[in-house]
């Protein structure tokens, strides 16, 4: 009698077993590798968020102005206002690109709002009602903010100036944020002038 050659049943059922494994590894390293892209995506996200903040912080540092304002009782504001959490001041440099009637100068402020870091500017800088006011949340998920005020080699944390159109020298800005933590950053004030 002639010996038949081919596979026996439990030699198929060994090969399945083995191509089960591998495929259900497959499938998982596939299903890591999408959450892991997710994952940084969002992490890129979060940081391109920080960093188009920082530009703009940057930008209204480096054109902050020694401007005193007035409030919308028109009360005098010194040229800076700022403690731990909130900051404001008037800026130049305001492009105007439709040629509206409206000057270079910008009253602007920062502060925690809702748990998002929040950047308030105001049409004109003298006598605008708080309503008229324009906010925009640059960054969610701020948990924090801590501000402190740099003048002839002090830091301090509230900025009390002797004249009310004195300057800081620099600013530090510490965030706390979901997922990255504490980001601290330093702007140089009125570079720009």
């Amino acid at each position: 009698m002639a010996r038949q050659s081919g596979f026996t049943l439990i030699e198929l059922l060994v090969a399945l077993a083995i191509f089960g494994l591998i495929a259900v590894a497959g499938g998982y390293l596939l299903g890591f590798s999408l959450r892991a892209q997710d994952s940084t995506g969002q992490s890129l996200d979060r940081i391109a968020t920080v960093r188009r903040a920082s530009v703009l912080l940057t930008a209204d540092m480096a054109q902050l102005l020694p401007r005193i304002s007035r409030d919308d009782r028109g009360d005098r504001q010194p040229a800076v206002v700022g403690d731990q959490t909130t900051l404001g001041f008037v800026r130049g440099g305001w492009s105007n690109d439709s040629d509206a009637p409206r000057s270079s100068l910008q009253k602007v402020s920062y502060s925690l709002v809702d748990r998002a870091l929040v950047r308030t500017s105001w049409p004109m800088v003298d006598g605008v009602a708080p309503d008229r006011a324009v906010r925009s949340p640059l960054m969610t998920g701020v948990s924090k903010i801590a501000l402190r005020y740099r003048r002839h080699g002090v830091w301090a944390e509230t900025w009390r100036p002797r004249l009310p159109d004195e300057l800081p020298d620099a600013v530090e800005l510490v965030l706390t944020v979901d997922g990255l933590g504490d980001i601290r950053q330093l702007f140089l004030v009125g570079i720009g002038r």
